[in-house]
């Protein structure tokens, strides 16, 4: 599969930064809705401010480690060329549906013991979704997948100069496992979830930080942040309220469409033999 092609360097992606740093900064408060909702505590106006400024150095560092490795947002920076664009949208649309297709099943089973009582039913989840998308990819993918890349680079490279292949998968499969220890970290103040609760969600949410890692490889951050949201909003806004609804007619409606997006996404990918 093609993958966005990027010079051997590059100078400073501003108009890429001053995106990422905006959204970052509005990621964090697409979150303030589900914790007002939710009663939990809200950090104060300077708290945001602060971090603010520290997202700015880290996607500052992020995107100049990038840079030197073929990752990146290529749409952002303007990198995309005009022609290869309808492909690129293609591709990532079914990417993403093939996502959830298969994603969503499995995420099923690790709610199966969601609480219909506690469950925030309501708007809040979807920019609550937005921040996940943007906070967490622009952290452990456009970050930590770009650093450690850039380190293995200096001692394995291709003819080209840049990282080989399996430096950047061991860099993709480093970030998903830490990215699914921090979902399992988040549970284990509960009493009640079993051993294999925790090894669902482990495994689920590390194949997911995977993908989404071999997205950004592959294709650049924005489809990492969009199919991450894309999920999250999935799960969230559409599975677990048909979930707890128990209604065969939603449940009709859900599996219809996502064979429908099966379908379309397989057909397409196939078609454009996508590799790895």
């Amino acid at each position: 599969m093609p993958t966005a092609v990027f010079p051997p360097t590059r100078p400073f992606p501003r108009r890429a930064f001053a995106i990422l740093v905006t959204l970052y900064f509005l990621g964090n408060l697409a979150g303030i809705p589900l914790l007002r909702r939710t009663h939990a505590p809200i950090e104060p106006v300077w708290f945001w401010g602060v971090a603010t400024l520290i997202s700015a150095g880290v996607i500052a560092v992020s995107l100049l480690l990038a840079a030197r490795i073929s990752l990146g947002a290529p749409w952002l920076e303007g990198r995309l060329a005009k022609e290869a664009l309808p492909h690129w949208l293609r591709r990532g649309l079914a990417l993403t549906g093939l996502l959830l297709v298969v994603a969503l099943p499995i995420s099923l089973l690790a709610n199966l013991n969601v609480d219909a009582r506690t469950y925030p039913l309501g708007w809040e989840l979807l920019p609550a979704s937005f921040k996940a998308g943007v906070v967490e990819e622009v952290g452990y993918r456009l970050l930590l997948v770009s650093l450690l890349a850039w380190l293995g680079g200096l001692h394995w490279r291709d003819e080209n100069g840049r990282p080989t292949r399996a430096v950047y998968w061991t860099a993709v499969l480093i970030a998903g496992l830490l990215f699914g220890w921090a979902h399992v970290d988040a549970r284990l103040g509960n009493p009640a979830a079993a051993f294999w609760d925790y090894a669902l969600i482990m495994a689920l949410n590390s194949a997911l930080g995977i993908y989404f890692g071999w997205l950004l490889w592959r294709l650049g951050l924005e489809w990492a942040i969009l199919a991450h949201f894309a999920f999250d909003a999935a799960v969230s806004l559409v599975l677990i309220p048909v979930y707890l609804a128990e209604s065969p007619v939603a449940w009709g409606v859900l599996v219809a469409s996502l064979l429908i997006v099966l379908v379309v996404s397989g057909r397409y990918l196939v078609r454009s033999k996508v590799g790895v």
